[in-house]
């Protein structure tokens, strides 16, 4: 796919997109590309941009400020970058983005399309039955389209999630290590009594005795190591938040973590949030 201003277009070029003249559509979606197309695509605007179809995806150029894209295309297959990502344009129906970083989309994000970042997420036109995923904070211009693709709006703490998945494993691991610390503890009280009680002890049952309390004095050092950690784990995942500058059309649903919401069709501004567990709209 290419990203063509008119003067560069050639007959028999396809487009990958509809066309508009403001909100009307000037050129459906796999025309085909004639002369008198050509003149009158430049006397509308010179300088726009046209997306149709090359044998080749468009390249990923690596600069100081992370990767670059015009845009990006079901060719690229399910792509992972490791660093801020900036696609100039659009995102094609059905492709596929995994960025550790933050992400930002100068164009629409069409349906089928899958982007998730672990950062914070931009995009500056509009998301039509896609699913965008950020991890700190989505900020889209508008959801939803006329036609009502079902279209979604995620904001996930990946990092707290993960911490918190981790307190949950020590938990277990400290329930575990609870029930062996009281039995082993038993086992030196009934000891203890025999001692008190004057009854001589072999060798044998004193290396035992040692064995015994050396365990005990380990687990408890570790139980507390674990209590420090959950401690550490508790209450860590943070506030994620969803802003949506523009419009909402029908069929669209945001989720704050694990709490999920569908969302009226409205205009103007939204900033949606999450405080207790429950989704909130300003």
């Amino acid at each position: 796919m290419k990203l063509l201003s008119p003067n560069q277009l050639k007959v028999g070029m396809r487009l990958v997109h509809d066309v508009f003249s403001g909100e009307s559509v000037l050129l459906p979606q796999d025309t085909v590309i004639t002369s008198r197309l050509i003149s009158a695509l430049r006397l509308l605007d010179s300088k726009r941009k046209i997306a149709v179809y090359s044998e080749e995806p468009c390249a990923i150029r690596k600069s100081s400020r992370g990767y670059e894209l015009e845009m990006l295309e079901l060719w690229h297959g399910h792509l992972t970058l490791h660093g801020d990502t900036f696609i100039e344009s659009f995102v094609q129906s059905e492709a596929s983005l995994f960025c550790v970083g933050n992400l930002e989309v100068g164009g629409d994000v069409y349906s089928l399309a899958n982007i998730a970042c672990t950062g914070n997420l931009i995009v500056r036109g509009c998301v039509n039955g896609a699913v965008v995923t950020a991890g700190n904070r989505l900020t889209v211009q508008k959801a939803g389209g006329a036609c009502g693709l079902p279209t979604a709006l995620v904001c996930v703490d990946y990092a707290g999630l993960e911490r918190k998945r981790q307190a949950e494993k020590v938990t277990d691991e400290m329930h575990h290590l609870d029930e062996n610390i009281m039995r082993l503890g038993a086992t030196l009280s009934s000891l203890t009594v025999q001692q008190k009680s004057g009854t001589s002890m072999t060798p044998a049952e004193k290396s035992k005795v040692k064995k015994i309390f050396e365990t005990y004095a380990f687990m408890c050092k570790k139980r507390n190591h674990l209590m420090d950690l959950s401690q550490k784990s508790k209450n860590n995942v943070k506030s994620v938040s969803i802003i949506v500058n523009d419009q909402i059309h029908n069929n669209v649903i945001v989720r704050l973590n694990h709490n999920e919401r569908s969302l009226e069709p409205s205009k103007g501004k939204l900033v949606i949030k999450e405080q207790e567990g429950v989704i909130c709209i300003d």
